[in-house]
């Protein structure tokens, strides 16, 4: 009888020390470990964030912000880039152990290009506004009165998607809008979602392009 209880005790000691394994799925992992979920005051940190979209979504309510302890055995991160992974859930339902089966894709983000503070260089018909880009959230917007955030969509060696993602209103303090000081002449918000291209001048000035590969606009760094 005594043998009987010790090997019961030996089966269920073992049987709690498997691991349940969950199956296999496809993530994305986001290019830079933040200190919390994605909004214009991110900053990096040490949490990981992951999209299970099936293309990748830039918006920021596709990417959910991981524990601190989760990881991905066998996976190498190496921020600046977007990965597809095929992993495996190690502790079925937990999603705090992923096992990595392979690396589907490896995409560079190029917005630490742009990361900072730009100051518009003024024309006849547009005046001078700034425009700040985040490489951590990924999240571009004119302060001032009037306040617009947008999420970034690809931002390449040359393509850029500015503006197209709003998820931020528009607010008025009740004062014209510092950039638009003839009302029938264009405003950043008419502009920006034009870009296709960019260019980062020896000098440092920013430029953007449209499809048509003409110049929209030309920013120098304000800080």
């Amino acid at each position: 009888m005594r043998k009987l209880l010790l090997l019961i005790i030996s089966v269920l000691q073992f049987n709690s020390c498997i691991l349940i394994e969950g199956p296999e799925k496809v993530i994305w992992i986001y290019p830079y470990k933040l200190n919390g979920p994605i909004s214009s005051s991110v900053e990096e940190g040490v949490f990981f964030l992951i999209s299970d979209s099936q293309e990748l979504n830039y918006l920021p309510k596709s990417w959910i912000r991981m524990e601190q302890d989760f990881e991905i055995k066998g996976f190498d991160f190496e921020e600046g880039y977007f990965y597809q992974l095929e992993v495996q859930d190690k502790n079925k339902n937990q999603g705090r152990t992923f096992v990595l089966k392979s690396i589907l894709q490896k995409q560079k983000d190029y917005t630490y290009r742009l990361h900072g503070k730009w100051m518009s260089i003024p024309t006849q018909v547009l005046g001078s506004f700034e425009l700040n880009i985040s490489k951590y959230s990924r999240i571009s917007s004119m302060p001032s009165c009037f306040l617009i955030e947008s999420s970034l969509g690809e931002v390449g060696e040359k393509k850029i998607q500015l503006f197209t993602n709003p998820i931020s209103g528009l607010f008025s303090c009740g004062k014209p809008a510092p950039w638009d000081p003839q009302p029938t002449g264009p405003s950043p918000l008419s502009l920006l979602p034009q870009a296709t291209e960019y260019k980062v001048r020896p000098d440092g000035l920013l430029e953007l392009f449209d499809a048509q590969e003409n110049l929209l606009v030309q920013f120098q760094k304000s800080e």
